[in-house]
Parts: structure tokens; C-alpha cells; sequence
């Protein structure tokens, strides 16, 4: 996360199990006089928080005014849980942790649309749940999440923001490992509604993936005309290799 454009932080997790999981730590990312981007050798442990599988979630917003990374992972009993930090304090505030009555079969995805925290992940079930917050807050309400029994993984999915209310979920199939997408947005009454129909779905052609995938807006310029883009990258099975796709998203009305 890069809370100015020459600096951020990086969040990963130790390779030692503890407590049944993995320590979340994090370091300050640097650009030097180059603009190489360099990775303090000095971590820092996020006191009791401990993941599951090491993938975690994070997010830039604002908090009473204050700018705060948002995290989400999944812990040792396979919870989701929450916090808020800045790292970038010399003296940290101290943030309280939260534990979702929710479990996951993998961890969860995070991102801001419509100006209000989403967080996606597949229940123990393996469905597809999303679940928004208020403004400004990490209080996502389980009680109106809204699950896609249809769609299921064995993995983490990822989510990007097109623009305000748009974004696109991305996920492999629990049955065949293909990587899927879907267009998701708000509509009127600030509910989460997913565009399931030809031109804001799709498969990603001969991605089969064998963990969880990752997708950013990127922006590239062609004869002269900027353009906005999906990027989508993954691990294909077979040959580990890490594969990448690109394309332009779909402007849909969703209503």
C-alpha cells in the first residue's frame, strides 16, 4: 500500500508456522534517487495477528479524517478478521483486532466502491459472499452479505475497482480451475448486484489457474490514446508459470 507516490508499505507473512499460522509482518517500500523501489530490511510483526495461509488483504482509506490501511486475512480457526493500522506513525496508535463470526474457505479480498469498503471471499461453504460497510469503516455487515451459491472456489478471489461503483470479481472455478470474472456494481439503492449476463462476464481463455489470482487497473497508451485496463495475472497449472492478460473492461449499466 502507498500512502504517497514515493513511498508504502509492504504487508506479507513468516515462512515458520506460529500458533497454527503464519505471523503477519510488514516493512516501508522506498523509491531511491533512481526510482528503483527499495524494501526496508527492518520488519515489523502486527502484534497477535496471525494468517492462516498468508494471503492478505489491504486496502488505503480514510478513518475520522486519518489516512489507514484496512487488512483482512483469515486466522488460525479460519475467521476473517480485520484491523486498521499506520504504519507510517513512529508511534503506533493501538488498533483493536476484529474477529468476523464468518469463516472462509480461503482469504478474503478487499477494495472501496462507491466510496464504501467491499470485502469478497468464499464462505465454508465455498459460495461467493459480498459484503459492504458504511463510509469510512470497517463494520461490514454480515446480516445483509449477499452469497452466489453458483459460483464456488477452492481459492482467494481478487477484486478491482473499474471506476466509482463498478468492479470486476475474479476467481478460479472449484471444478474445472478456470479463472472466471464478473462485473459487479451498486445500483440505486446501494445494494451489490453482479452483471452476470455476455458483455460483463466472461472466462479468461486458456487460464487454468492453481492459486488464488490477482487484478489491477493499469493504464497503457497506443498510437497516441490512453487507455484503462483489466490485468488479471495468475499461476498456470502445468507449467507454474506466471501468466498475465490484459483487456478493456465493460461499460454496463447496472441496474
Amino acid at each position: 500500500m502507498f500512502p504517497t507516490g514515493d513511498s508504502g508499505y509492504l504487508f506479507w507473512t513468516g515462512t515458520i508456522k506460529t500458533d497454527d499460522g503464519y505471523q503477519i509482518l510488514y516493512a516501508e517500500v522506498k523509491r531511491d534517487a533512481n526510482g528503483k523501489l527499495v524494501l526496508d530490511d527492518r520488519s515489523t510483526e502486527l502484534t497477535s495477528a496471525i494468517s492462516l495461509d498468508g494471503i492478505i488483504a489491504a486496502t488505503l482509506t480514510t478513518q475520522n479524517g486519518q489516512l489507514v490501511i484496512n487488512l483482512a486475512w483469515r486466522n488460525q480457526h479460519k475467521h476473517v478478521c480485520l484491523t486498521q493500522v499506520q504504519p507510517w506513525k513512529k508511534v503506533m496508535s493501538s488498533w483493536s483486532q476484529t474477529q468476523l463470526d464468518q469463516k472462509a474457505n480461503a482469504g478474503p479480498a478487499l477494495a472501496t466502491i462507491g466510496g464504501r469498503p467491499i470485502m469478497v471471499y468464499f464462505d465454508d461453504n465455498k459460495h461467493l459472499n459480498i459484503v459492504l460497510a458504511p463510509k469510512n469503516t470497517i463494520n461490514f455487515d454480515l446480516h445483509n452479505k449477499v452469497i452466489f451459491k453458483d459460483i464456488s472456489s477452492n481459492y482467494a478471489p481478487s477484486i478491482v475497482v473499474q471506476s466509482v461503483g463498478i468492479g470486476y470479481v475474479f476467481w478460479v472455478g472449484a471444478s474445472d480451475a478456470k479463472l472466471n470474472y464478473h462485473q459487479i456494481g451498486m445500483d440505486a439503492r446501494g445494494e451489490v448486484v453482479m452483471n452476470t449476463q455476455v458483455e460483463g462476464s466472461g472466462v479468461i481463455k486458456d487460464a487454468i489457474a492453481v492459486a488464488a489470482p490477482s487484478a489491477r487497473m493499469v493504464a497503457r497508451q497506443t498510437d497516441g490514446q490512453h487507455a484503462a485496463l483489466l490485468q488479471v495475472v495468475w499461476t498456470q497449472s502445468g507449467s507454474r508459470y506466471i501468466k498475465i492478460a490484459e483487456f478493456e473492461p465493460h461499460y454496463t449499466a447496472l441496474t
